[in-house]
């Protein structure tokens, strides 16, 4: 059994769901809230979370995601979480880069070797105060540098970002449609540019990308430094509905990834296994489904699959 095992997401999760009905889940949340805390006043709930790590999580209990983490411990995605921890413990990177760090459920979740470089790349301005409280008692805090980009393919450009103050998760570089959506304008960076002092053909990269369908992007901005570093493991968010809405044309995206990365996919019972065919429609007919929202393992070399079987 993979260490990474976890049930195949083959639809759109609470984040979609989120969009369409924004009070039905507003009432779920809070009755979560009532049964775990008792309460729904604002006042009265935690500002941060107790990771089982030990670590400090600190959210926003007025934000809709900030209460779902209350709900759920500060783990909303365990499948990314789990593939985060055992990745850091049997990968041992020298370089990490959590790309669309949220709140940082996945950054703060386990402590780093000790001479780790470590990047949070956050568009998000309305969530660096609570990222850097949790990076201010974090064992690596010394480490790890927090940035307020878009992370994408183009070097100091300026990139609109809509804000969802409804459910953070759903923030977007494409504009959305929601009651409660700010307009920003932030700088846009490449992990190329973050990375190009490095020595990068001695450099282990683990990297994690959730950027509401600007992966590709992403991606191409840092073909230097995966075709550089020594080794490179990484999880992307694939969501068909939004990779689209960005611009990109899937199966274009999909060779792309294939000539740097041996592309890997959980399936119904947790294993995961090499994509031998990476196009969308080998997806589709994989998860009987014409929309894909699951996630890729990306591994560069043959050499640090062991740990994925």
């Amino acid at each position: 059994m993979s260490p990474f095992a976890r049930p195949i997401i083959s639809s759109p999760v609470i984040s979609k769901l989120w969009l369409k009905y924004p009070r039905t889940w507003k009432y779920i949340l809070n009755i979560g809230l009532l049964m775990k805390y008792k309460t729904i006043k604002l006042e009265e709930l935690p500002t941060y979370i107790r990771l089982r790590s030990s670590f400090n999580l600190h959210i926003d209990p007025n934000e809709n995601r900030g209460r779902a983490l209350l709900i759920s411990n500060g783990i909303t995605q365990k499948h990314v979480v789990k593939f985060w921890e055992e990745s850091v413990k049997a990968f041992s990177p020298t370089t990490v880069l959590d790309i669309g760090v949220n709140y940082g459920e996945c950054l703060f979740s386990v402590e780093y070797p000790s001479k780790a470089k470590i990047y949070g790349i956050e568009a998000n301005k309305q969530l660096l105060s609570f990222i850097n409280k949790s990076k201010s008692t974090h064992p690596n805090q010394k480490q790890i540098k927090i940035i307020n980009a878009f992370a994408s393919n183009k070097e100091q450009k300026t990139q609109a970002f809509y804000v969802d103050k409804n459910w953070s998760g759903t923030s977007s570089g494409k504009e959305i449609y929601s009651g409660m959506v700010e307009k920003h304008l932030v700088k846009t960076i490449t992990v190329d540019s973050l990375l190009k002092e490095e020595k990068l053909f001695k450099e282990r990269i683990l990297f994690k990308i959730d950027v509401e369908g600007y992966e590709p992007f992403v991606l191409e901005g840092m073909k230097s430094v995966i075709k550089k570093s020594a080794e490179v493991l990484g999880i992307i968010e694939f969501d068909s509905t939004y990779i689209k809405r960005s611009g990109t044309n899937i199966d274009l995206f999909l060779k792309k990834l294939s000539v740097n990365f041996k592309i890997y996919m959980f399936d119904n019972f947790g294993e995961l296994h090499l994509i031998a065919d990476p196009t969308m429609t080998s997806l589709q007919d994989m998860f009987k489904s014409r929309e894909i929202h699951t996630d890729l393992i990306l591994v560069k070399s043959e050499s640090i699959a062991y740990f994925l079987s």
